[in-house]
């Protein structure tokens, strides 16, 4: 089996990362939910380190987002990182949940005086 670069260890980690802090958890409660020291996912988001296969799908559990998006085979273009893993926890909602942030997103947008499609003022 060929062994992560350096680069798809970082990258992993910066999804690991940012899919973390939009889920609101802090290194050390993470460290908890999928029974590891916080060490470890300190390691893993600078990169050092890269998570097994049990650790990853654990975190995926936990952070609610794909392998996938974890791995960083998963992404939307034209977003930064921490979109990214808002997009993809968005994603995996209920549809009676996708409506109230869809319909929540949407006043912001009114708010913020952008039309529908472009994101552009009006």
């Amino acid at each position: 089996m060929k062994r992560l670069e350096k680069q798809d260890k970082k990258k992993i980690g910066a999804q690991i990362h940012n899919a973390r802090r939009a889920a609101g958890f802090t290194q050390e409660k993470l460290a908890e939910a999928v029974d590891v020291i916080p060490q470890a996912i300190s390691d893993m988001e600078r990169g050092v380190t890269s998570p097994s296969i049990r650790t990853l799908i654990d975190l995926s559990k936990v952070l609610d987002v794909s392998t996938d998006y974890l791995l960083g085979i998963e992404t939307p273009s034209g977003t930064d990182s921490e979109t990214e893993a808002m997009i993809e926890r968005i994603r995996r909602l209920p549809a009676d949940r996708m409506v109230v942030v869809r319909n929540g997103v949407t006043a912001l947008f009114e708010a913020f005086g952008t039309t529908k499609n472009t994101g552009t003022k009006r």
